[in-house]
């Protein structure tokens, strides 16, 4: 999107202070992973920068969970606007018994930058790091995943583009005129 997402402006806030509205009341602690500490400083939250530079989100989930206090951990990346709770504690209840619930749609398209991870996968994501693989989809081949499956009304939104951004302040727009 050639900016930081994170700063994005919607509904008159910063998107990550969106998200993490959407996610305080829900969670024990919101981390924010970054490695530009201080441009999130104004959100007063732990922010964690990765262990290691320029190792892609793999290293931010890692670095994230070896800093958290909590076992299950729900990762969101900073372009999700809209966050389904639902969606969430149904992943975190499918949770216990497993390294990581990731939701998939129809497709097999999966989405783990909105998943919940559970603590043990620490040696695993360490190790595949440590070999130089950075993919998370290599990741859910080696750990015991499950896989939530979303139906059509489930749809995660993720604004990667300007056009992302555009369409889903279009839709909201919609919907907003249809509820007035």
């Amino acid at each position: 999107m050639g900016s930081n997402k994170g700063l994005l402006m919607i509904d008159g806030k910063p998107l990550i202070q969106k998200i993490s509205d959407q996610l305080t009341p829900f969670f024990n602690e919101v981390i924010i992973s970054a490695n530009n500490h201080d441009i999130y400083k104004f959100m007063n939250l732990k922010i964690i920068r990765d262990e290691e530079q320029n190792c892609g989100p793999l290293m931010g989930i890692y670095s994230t969970l070896l800093h958290s206090n909590d076992r299950l951990n729900f990762i969101v990346a900073c372009d999700n606007p809209t966050i389904k709770i639902s969606i969430v504690n149904k992943m975190v209840n499918m949770a216990e018994h497993c390294d990581i619930v990731v939701p998939v749609y129809e497709n097999a398209k999966c989405e783990p930058l909105f998943a919940v991870y559970n603590k043990a996968v620490v040696p695993f994501i360490r190790d595949a790091l440590s070999h130089g693989n950075r993919r998370i989809t290599e990741l859910l081949s080696n750990v015991n995943v499950k896989y939530f499956h979303l139906d059509s009304q489930d749809e995660i939104i993720n604004l990667n583009t300007k056009e992302d951004l555009l369409r889903w302040q279009s839709e909201k727009q919609t919907i907003n005129q249809e509820f007035s």
